[in-house]
């Protein structure tokens, strides 16, 4: 595999429309609660966060990563 993505919440280049599946996404890390702490908290801190990166680009949410092409 040459590419590689790598999860990036401050300066990604790449942004990725998650609209359809936040909701997916949310009970993924319900699953892991004992892991998570407060799911509330940290459920408003992903919404927040993905609505702003998905706002830059007319999406309700995005997720963004940095893109990394690795030579042959």
């Amino acid at each position: 595999m040459r590419e590689v993505y790598l999860i990036q919440w401050e300066q990604p280049s790449l942004l990725t429309d998650i609209t359809d599946t936040m909701e997916v996404k949310l009970k993924a890390i319900a699953c892991h609660v004992s892991q998570v702490g407060d799911l509330k908290s940290v459920e408003a801190r992903m919404r927040t966060r993905a609505a702003a990166l998905g706002k830059a680009k007319g999406h309700t949410y995005a997720e963004g990563f940095d893109h990394v092409l690795l030579p042959r």
